[in-house]
């Protein structure tokens, strides 16, 4: 009976401790809250005073049961752990509680794996309607790992609101669901330079500007490696809002935003910023980035993809009233009335150089790639403009004014009902445009892209854009030959050069995992052999190295080579979230050519992500076994249109007069047409391949003459 007895009081012990919970009045709070007295029923606004301090233990919950604040004069730590996180959250969602509001706090605030849910700054017109989570006036905490879901505030700051200097460090967080009325679903910052990296913002919302971020009011934040998705305003900003700020927006992916009034993904007025190594895509419906207004944005390294433009135009950026610089940015497959790339619009002092306009569509006018509207300036020079379409004028590009030039550009396969190419009044020098054009040293030859199927423009060695460029100094290439036509240079600087090419433009990977197609090409274009270490890595969102996942293999490659592998990069599904940066390395003596491409994962499930990392695909060794230059001097071997339906012309070139036996084959190495053979002359010949018997795929010409031989990979697509 003593045991039975004992037993009973053991179980109330531990029913009584597992049930334990504090109830806290009202008033000023400090000490610490660990878990015995978890959890924290609070029944009236808590306030921590100077000089005091509260530590909060990892694990313990803090229920509000009204719509209480919680304010912080003092010095508030509250830090959990990735399994044991603080859970601050109101006992009646629909009542909410009044967030977390430092004022004037000193530095050393600590919020670190916190869940912070369904805040509410109720009162709208005042500060007490900013900052629905998190309210911060002069007061500078670090907020690292935090989650802030379904948080609300009728003024500013769905989730944060950073006001009078708070330049808080926010960094690893998630922000899933937050809403504001006015500013800044989920951070906004008003006279302020916070750090906000590597975070998640999903589905966020404002009435106003700044569906995840806005930056106003003199603010220069630095806002880097974020995943912006699925936000939504009716003003402008879908992703980001910009107004009287300088931020250095930079590495970030901006997803499926959209708009009612002016940029989906970015809007920018009055604000001299960066926008610096983005991915921009599927932002809707005002375009991915906006420009006005004295906009005086840098514009580089981005990726502005799928973007859908409004009732003007500009699917991919919009300009007007600004100086912009905008350099080395692709622009592919973007959609608006006018300008489905870009439409600039009352600019001045414009460069645009360096660019890449592929597969853009201006719907109801002019412009597919790029249209000008009365401007004059910087002249337009070294772009790549493939097979953009408008449904009017200038397929490629349109625009006139008195300063119109256009200089070591590409124009190839646009198409448009008049002046497929270029449309407006231009003056053309150096180009290689597809039918030819009047003007100082342009060219009608295919320009021999690494992959039109992949959007990789850059020129094989081959390409006859390779130093046909304006030869003024002014336009020398970064290797110091004379400048390429075409936005992407050839480096000639060293003797090796290696590539990466995504098979898809957005890799954006689900938490669950997946995989990454992608192709890696190298060339030798030296004339002797080079003995080449390859390999690649992965750089995480936190900035450390994982790998490698391919190599270090050494291989011999033969003078003149040319080649490519195919391989799938697996992600496991415990790899943490964030913005990643897949690199490739191919070293030869003390020369180290490099690559790499970016990559996005939404969502993680697990901790051990250290495995699951495996690369495959085509074998390395192969290229060792490489004998024979693919491309000596005085021979080449050509397709253009390449990808093609249902017929492609062949051309090749001889230095003499040769046996020639030129033949199509499909990738088991069945021939499918036999083209030449017999003896030709030196110079060139072209031959046409008709393909309307066959299956669209993957076909490869081989040409053989004397010596000399050479395969191209050709792409039917019906």
């Amino acid at each position: 009976m003593k045991l039975v007895i004992h037993f009973i009081a053991i179980l109330v012990l531990v029913s009584s401790i597992t049930q334990a919970e504090t109830i806290i009045p009202g008033g000023n709070v400090s000490g610490t809250w660990g878990m015995a007295g978890s959890p924290f029923i609070i029944q009236g606004d808590i306030t921590i005073q100077v000089p005091d301090m509260l530590l909060v233990e990892p694990g313990v919950e803090v229920i509000f049961e009204g719509h209480y604040r919680f304010e912080v004069y003092g010095i508030l730590e509250a830090i959990g752990t990735v399994t044991d996180s603080i859970y601050f959250h109101p006992q009646i969602p629909e009542v909410g509680w009044w967030g977390i509001r430092f004022f004037d706090a000193p530095d050393g605030s600590v919020l670190d794996y916190c869940i912070i849910k369904d805040g509410y700054a109720s009162a709208w017109g005042t500060e007490e309607g900013k900052g629905g989570g998190i309210y911060c006036d002069n007061s500078r905490p670090s907020i690292t790992h935090c989650t802030f879901e379904s948080c609300k505030a009728n003024g500013y700051g769905g989730a944060i609101h950073l006001s009078n200097g708070s330049d808080a460090i926010i960094t690893n967080c998630r922000f899933i669901a937050n809403q504001a009325d006015q500013k800044g679903g989920g951070v906004n910052c008003e006279g302020s330079d916070p750090e906000i990296n590597n975070n998640l913002f999903l589905g966020n919302d404002t009435q106003d500007d700044g569906g995840a971020i806005a930056s106003w009011s003199n603010s220069n934040p630095v806002i880097t490696g974020n995943i912006i998705k699925d936000s939504n305003v009716i003003d402008s900003g879908g992703g980001i809002f910009c107004f009287y700020s300088v931020p250095l927006i930079k590495d970030n992916y901006i997803l499926n935003n959209g708009c009612q009034d002016h940029g989906g993904g970015i809007y920018f007025e009055e604000s001299p910023g960066t926008i610096d190594g983005n991915v921009i895509s599927g932002n809707y419906p005002k375009g991915g980035i906006w420009c006005t207004n004295n906009a005086h944005a840098l514009i580089i390294n981005n990726i502005v993809h799928d973007n859908q433009g409004g009732y003007y135009g500009g699917g991919g950026m919009w300009v007007d009233g600004s100086i912009v610089t905008t350099i080395n940015n692709y622009f592919v497959e973007n959609v608006g009335p006018t300008g489905g790339g870009i439409y600039s619009g009352g600019g001045y002092n414009i460069l645009y150089q360096n660019n890449v306009f592929a597969r853009n569509q201006a719907t109801y006018s002019h412009g597919g790639g790029f249209f000008f509207d009365n401007w004059g300036g910087e002249a337009v020079r070294n772009n790549t403009f493939y097979q953009n379409s408008a449904s009017n004028s200038g397929g490629g590009i349109y625009g006139y004014g008195p300063d119109d030039h256009l200089i070591n550009n590409i124009f190839w396969d646009n198409s448009a009902s008049s002046n497929p190419q270029i449309g407006g009044t231009w003056d053309v020098t150096y180009c290689d445009v597809t039918g030819g054009w009047t003007g100082t040293g342009n060219i009608d030859e295919y320009p021999m892209f690494v992959d039109t199927t992949h959007s990789d423009f850059r020129l094989r060695w081959d390409s006859p854009c390779i130093d046909s460029g304006d030869p003024n100094p002014l336009y020398t290439d970064p290797d110091g030959t004379i400048s390429d036509m075409g936005a992407l240079p050839y480096d000639q600087s060293m003797p090796v050069r290696v590539l990466l090419t995504p098979h898809e433009i957005l890799n954006v990977i689900p938490g669950t995992g997946g995989s990454i197609d992608f192709t890696i090409w190298v060339d030798n274009i030296d004339t002797t052999p080079q003995t080449t270490t390859i390999w690649s890595d992965i750089t995480l969102p936190n900035g450390t190295i994982y790998g490698p996942v391919i190599g270090p293999v050494t291989i011999n490659l033969a003078a003149g080579f040319s080649g490519d592998r195919l391989r799938i990069q697996n992600i496991p599904q415990a790899a943490p979230w964030g913005v990643y940066r897949y690199n490739i390395y191919a070293e030869v003596g003390s020369d180290v050519s490099s690559d790499y491409f970016t990559f996005a994962k939404t969502g993680s499930a697990g901790l051990d992500w250290s495995t699951g990392w495996e690369n495959s695909g085509e074998d390395f060794d192969e290229i060792a076994e490489a004998t024979q230059p693919v491309i000596p001097a005085g021979y080449s071997l050509r397709a253009y249109p390449n990808p093609f339906n249902p017929t492609t012309a062949i051309s090749i070139q001889l230095s003499a007069f040769s046996h020639v036996t030129l033949s199509v084959y499909d990738i088991p190495g069945r021939k499918v047409a036999e083209l030449i053979d017999g003896y030709r002359d030196a110079g060139i010949h072209e031959v046409t391949f008709n393909a309307s018997h066959l299956a669209s795929g993957i076909y490869f010409s081989r040409l053989e003459a004397g010596d000399f031989s050479a395969i191209r990979k050709m792409a039917l697509v019906k």
